[in-house]
C-alpha cells in the first residue's frame, strides 16, 4: 500500500510525502473516519519519521534517557500515523485509552495539519476510565506543529483521547490566547505517535 500525505510541521518539514506502508494499516480504527497505520521497528519507519524523531530527541531530553530494550543498545522506535477525517461539520475522534505497553516508557504525540482537543481521565484499578464525579477530566489544545510527551503518571495512570468534534467551530485556548477554528475549512487532522524502548 502506498500512503500519500501532506505534512506541515513547523521547522521540520512542509512537504507532500508518498511512502510505501511497511506496517499495518487499519481503515477503520475507533470512531468512524479514523484510520491508523502502525510502523514497528526502526527499519519500517518512513524517512520523514526519522526527521521528526531527531527533532523530538533535541526537544525532549527525557527520551534519550530511555533504556534500550535491544541487545545492540539502540532504541527500537514505533510510529503510529493517525488520520482523522471530517464530514461536513464534524470530525472523528478516538475513545479514551492508554497507548500500548510496547510503545515504551514515553509516548510522544506530534500534531500535524489541524488542531484537536486532547482530553485526560484518571484510570481506575480495572484499567478503564473512572466514573466518579470527583475525578476531573483535563483538556489541552494540540496545535499544528506541537508535540505532547506522556511519561510517568500521564503515560500509565491516566487515559487520554482526541475529542470528537460535532460543532463547526473548534475553540482552543493556549497561553491565554483564545482561537476559533472553522472546522469545515480545516484539512483532516493527522498526527504521529512515537514510542521507543
Amino acid at each position: 500500500m502506498i500512503i500519500r500525505i501532506f505534512i506541515v510541521l513547523r521547522g521540520c518539514c512542509n512537504s507532500f510525502f508518498a511512502f510505501r506502508c511497511k506496517g499495518a494499516w487499519f481503515t477503520k480504527y475507533g470512531d468512524e473516519g479514523h484510520e491508523l497505520g502502525y510502523f514497528q521497528k526502526n527499519n519500517n519507519i518512513p524517512q520523514f519519521g526519522w526527521r521528526i524523531i531527531r527533532r523530538l530527541l533535541d526537544s525532549f531530553p527525557e527520551i534519550g534517557k530511555v533504556k534500550p530494550s535491544s541487545n545492540d543498545g539502540q532504541l527500537q522506535w514505533r510510529m503510529t500515523l493517525n488520520f482523522y477525517d471530517k464530514q461536513q461539520k464534524s470530525r472523528a475522534g478516538f475513545p479514551f485509552h492508554r497507548d500500548i505497553d510496547t510503545n515504551g516508557e514515553i509516548t510522544t504525540i506530534v500534531t500535524l495539519n489541524a488542531p484537536a482537543i486532547f482530553e485526560f481521565r484518571r484510570m481506575n484499578a480495572s484499567g478503564s476510565s473512572t466514573t466518579s464525579h470527583d475525578d476531573a477530566t483535563c483538556a489541552a489544545p494540540l496545535l499544528p506543529g506541537s508535540a505532547a510527551m506522556l511519561s510517568g503518571p500521564s503515560r500509565w495512570t491516566w487515559l487520554h483521547r482526541i475529542r470528537p468534534e460535532s460543532n463547526s467551530i473548534l475553540v482552543t485556548e493556549h497561553d491565554g490566547t483564545r482561537q476559533e477554528w472553522n472546522l469545515p475549512e480545516l484539512p483532516p487532522r493527522v498526527s504521529l505517535v512515537f514510542g521507543c524502548s
